[in-house]
């Protein structure tokens, strides 16, 4: 028999090995834990020394966007109301000034909101067109729907959550014209409310970047000069635009889930055959203060600009390809909407439209070529001598007296219905709620392909021959 001081001996033992097992187990998982956090320390300084490379005096505080300087506006508060005399027309943007003040697209609605001391921060514009005043106010409370010649919703587009039910329910007053207001595209006022019912809104008028809308707001818009101008800018395009330029393409992308197109693994399948910086919260790089000249001047290095909007929509064409790429002498690379809509609204032969190639590479060697000849490259300003872009982005206090030719009474439509709301190559329904997750995009990439509504095929055939012809 075993004595009770030998098992006791032997329970030690075994108890001492089982610690020093645990301490070295220990002490390699701690290891193993080092090593993982000094390769992301690693990462993070190579990135930010890296990303100093193509910024220059970054300021963390942003700036508001500085298109275009304020035109000379009448405003009046309330020392000096409208004369009874006057025609004045009472409008109600459903909002609040909190939204608006995180709203930079609104930046100049919110300065003069936010000076207003009078009820739902009232302010008075004065319209010389139209020789009338409106009165505009803001708020979301129904008894400041109380006669008002017109209510616009969607102005901020974020404010609909929690409010639908009532919305939907609520009906105008007689003669009251309800305007349904849009510089984005269905699927993200349905992804920022989670809710589908955005589409049974009523309204009697609809302003949008459409324009088959009422009220047309454009981003931008292409205006050819008469015979006397063009005598002005027939050498307009023999600048030499490619001197500095130094950089091939740029892309800036700041929303990297909420869009409805596999456009992160197309990016990067064009970073993979061409040299492509990627600034802002979807890339490497960063330049602050965003919209800054500091970064204007950045964004001319570059021969390329690529304007993917967030949306394959119709008529969709944002500040991106106007102010970001042809406001600095960049060519922009273009997709969102259809070529056929580019060919209607922007400059004659100032784009390259991806939807022209069927691979990856054939873009790319198209660039290269362009790239590298001086005189290919001046090509793309020639528009420069027969027109010029007159911005309107982001829209001020003056874009309301568009309005005041659409007030009274008119048909109440739903909002479901409309040309806007159904206008874009997937449907704004249940699947816009979730986040549009990177992984998710790579898979989609595999069956994807540039949409051309001219064709006269459906998604899925042009899908099948794009699969037998050559991947993009």
């Amino acid at each position: 028999m075993i004595s009770r001081r030998t098992m006791y001996g032997r329970m030690c033992l075994t108890l001492r090995r089982i610690r020093r097992m645990r301490f070295w187990k220990l002490l390699l998982v701690g290891l193993i834990i080092l090593m993982l956090y000094l390769v992301k320390l690693h990462r993070e300084l190579s990135s930010k020394q890296s990303g100093r490379k193509h910024s220059v005096n970054p300021v963390i505080k942003e700036e508001p966007y500085t298109y275009l300087p304020d035109p000379e506006t009448t405003f009046l508060f309330e020392n000096t109301p409208p004369s009874s005399e006057e025609c004045v027309k009472t409008v109600l943007i459903y909002g609040n000034l909190t939204d608006m003040k995180d709203w930079p697209e609104l930046s100049n609605f919110y300065k003069y909101f936010s000076k207003s001391k009078l009820k739902a921060h009232e302010v008075f514009y004065k319209c010389p067109t139209f020789d009338c005043v409106i009165k505009v106010s803001l708020g979301t409370s129904y008894s400041l729907f109380q006669g008002k010649d017109a209510i616009i919703f969607g102005m901020l587009p974020k404010v609909f959550e929690g409010r639908l039910d009532d919305l939907i329910e609520r009906k105008p007053e007689d003669g009251q014209t309800w305007i349904f207001y849009s510089t984005e595209t269905p699927l993200r006022i349905v992804n920022w409310n989670r809710d589908v019912r955005i589409g049974d809104l009523k309204y009697h008028k609809i302003m949008s970047y459409r324009l088959d809308s009422d009220i047309h707001i454009p981003f931008a818009y292409y205006e050819p000069y008469n015979k006397t101008e063009q005598l002005l800018h027939v050498n307009e395009s023999q600048a030499n635009f490619v001197v500095n330029k130094t950089k091939d393409v740029i892309w800036i992308g700041s929303n990297c889930k909420q869009i409805f197109w596999p456009r992160i693994p197309m990016m990067q399948r064009l970073q993979r055959l061409i040299a492509l910086d990627d600034f802002g919260k979807c890339g490497r790089f960063h330049c602050l203060p965003k919209r800054s000249a500091r970064c204007a001047d950045i964004f001319r290095k570059y021969h390329f600009y690529l304007a993917f909007a967030n949306s394959e929509c119709y008529e969709y064409i944002t500040e991106k390809f106007w102010w970001n790429a042809l406001g600095h002498d960049v060519i922009p690379v273009v997709y969102g909407a259809p070529k056929s809509d580019f060919e209607m609204l922007a400059p004659p032969n100032s784009y390259i439209h991806i939807s022209d190639f069927y691979r990856a590479k054939e873009l790319v060697n198209f660039l290269t070529d362009i790239k590298d000849s001086s005189d290919k490259y001046k090509q793309y300003f020639k528009w420069k001598e027969r027109g010029r872009i007159v911005h309107t982005f982001p829209n001020k206090m003056n874009s309301l007296c568009n309005i005041l030719p659409h007030l009274g009474s008119f048909e109440l439509k739903r909002l479901g219905n409309s040309s806007w709301f159904n206008g874009c190559r997937r449907l704004a329904d249940e699947t816009a709620y979730n986040p549009y997750e990177p992984k998710q995009q790579r898979w989609d990439y595999i069956l994807w392909s540039p949409w051309n509504p001219n064709s006269g095929k459906t998604i899925g055939e042009e899908k099948r021959d794009r699969m037998e012809i050559g991947k993009f």
